[in-house]
């Protein structure tokens, strides 16, 4: 059976491809992740509310694969709101299931502050009315955030296409805005991150998390697989920070 040593299902944007390229080639063995999607087209505040009104039905069809634990990928969904607002609905849709399932911002900062990090730059794909409620997210989760580029992506599938030095690009010429900074958070799971991670951090020297990057993390401590992948910057050393450890029954299954 494929998926024995864990399952991690993860709700994606209906027009996203790069977190399924950059996640799938990081599984350990006997690991897999499982994919449902919520449709999204234009990514600003109404068009991400759109795609949250569908994650009940996505979370009880990742239930239905009794996976170990859920990851709801698309950064924004956990920032819509106020601040607060990406654990209440990570709350809402593990209650839904009894499957732990954290948003995408929540797993951002969290590994933000598993590196220590306070004084951060941001760099994003987002429109402004976007990174304004990211900004306020973040300052309230105890960052200062001391520079900030947004590009003003509208169309999801058009953050999608974006080529692999963008990120790289972005971050760079936001990093060089405030070289005080501790550290880098390129947002959002749509744009490629995994490739420029180590480049940044050997080119600017100081630690750097995406979306992507937080989200697989955080997938791997909540089905206690050992976030360890070589090559994936500091977030991903080995034997950095010990393992959440949560009830790995899955759905259906005898108890005990």
């Amino acid at each position: 059976m494929y998926g024995w040593r864990a399952r991690i299902g993860y709700i994606m944007p209906s027009s996203g491809t790069v977190v399924d390229a950059e996640w799938v080639p990081c599984a350990p063995k006997g690991v897999i992740f499982v994919c449902t999607r919520a449709l999204i087209e234009r990514v600003n505040v109404d068009g991400v509310r759109h795609m949250i009104d569908q994650y009940e039905r996505a979370a009880k069809e990742l239930a239905s694969a009794e996976v170990n634990c859920i990851i709801q990928a698309g950064t924004p969904a956990g920032f819509v709101g106020n601040p607060g607002w990406d654990r209440e609905l990570g709350e809402r849709l593990t209650k839904l299931t009894g499957i732990p399932t954290v948003t995408m911002m929540t797993a951002c900062i969290e590994a933000l502050h598993e590196l220590g990090l306070k004084r951060i730059v941001v760099a994003t794909p987002y429109v402004d009315e976007l990174n304004v409620k990211l900004k306020s997210t973040l300052e309230a989760a105890g960052f200062e955030v001391v520079a900030f580029k947004g590009l003003g992506v509208l169309r999801n599938i058009d953050i999608n296409k974006l080529p692999p030095e963008a990120a790289y690009q972005t971050a760079r010429d936001v990093y060089r805005q405030a070289p005080q900074a501790e550290g880098i958070f390129i947002a959002c799971g749509g744009w490629p991150t995994f490739e420029n991670i180590p480049l940044l951090e050997q080119d600017l020297g100081v630690p750097v998390v995406s979306s992507n990057s937080a989200g697989m993390w955080m997938g791997f401590k909540l089905a206690g697989i050992p976030p360890v992948v070589p090559g994936l910057g500091r977030l991903f050393q080995e034997a950095r920070v010990p393992m959440i450890k949560p009830a790995l029954k899955r759905v259906g299954a005898d108890a005990g």
